[in-house]
């Protein structure tokens, strides 16, 4: 069954998200494509937002269990009202975070030290004729790109504009949902310990 943006901002009110002042309506005319993009409702801090010509619909929010309650309520109303199969329909589920967090320690000096007997810094600064250190962490899936269905991606550097701050970016993506789930359950903690870890290792003295 097509999804009908006005049937599902309906039903999102109904579930208790605060719907826009201006609903999307389609244009008048036959035989028009209509496919809105945008935001649809609210409740709290996640926004819900549609994106029906690429296939998208998606919960934007502050606290990963909020989202995944509010993610996982949507998905029932397109269950329910719309007999979509959420779990042969999706493609993938992907999760994308940006958090900035305080360090114990000095992010630049702790990222800077990650890697003191590397020689690759040394030899890369003698080619560009500077003196390099690393300015944050980067990792990514070992056996998957980043256009896969399943992906991994984490950054973690120092916040430019904050001496004592580190600025985080991670995209998780899975076309196995409760992997998604899981990682978004609690998000927040396990950023928390990654940093400690990173500041441990980067306070280690080199030998």
């Amino acid at each position: 069954m097509p999804i009908d943006p006005t049937v599902l901002i309906e039903k999102l009110g109904q579930a208790g998200f605060s719907l826009p002042s201006r609903l999307p309506r389609p244009p008048a005319g036959a035989g028009i494509s209509y496919q809105p993009v945008g935001s649809i409702g609210q409740r709290g801090q996640d926004t819900v937002d549609l994106d029906l010509g690429k296939g998208i619909v998606a919960i934007e929010g502050v606290d990963s269990v909020d989202v995944v309650k509010d993610f996982k309520s949507v998905e029932q109303i397109l269950s329910k009202e719309f007999l979509v199969d959420v779990e042969k329909r999706t493609w993938f589920l992907e999760c994308i975070a940006e958090m900035s967090l305080k360090g114990r320690k000095s992010p630049t000096e702790t990222t800077q030290n990650l890697f003191p007997e590397s020689k690759l810094f040394q030899q890369v600064g003698q080619q560009m004729g500077v003196s390099v250190a690393p300015f944050g962490l980067r990792l990514a899936s070992k056996n998957s790109l980043p256009l896969d269905e399943d992906w991994f991606d984490f950054k973690l550097e120092p916040l430019v504009h904050n001496p004592r701050a580190y600025y985080v970016s991670i995209v998780y993506r899975s076309a196995n949902r409760s992997k998604v789930y899981d990682f978004l359950s609690g998000l927040e903690a396990k950023v928390e310990d990654v940093l400690r870890t990173v500041e441990l290792s980067g306070s280690r003295p080199s030998h």
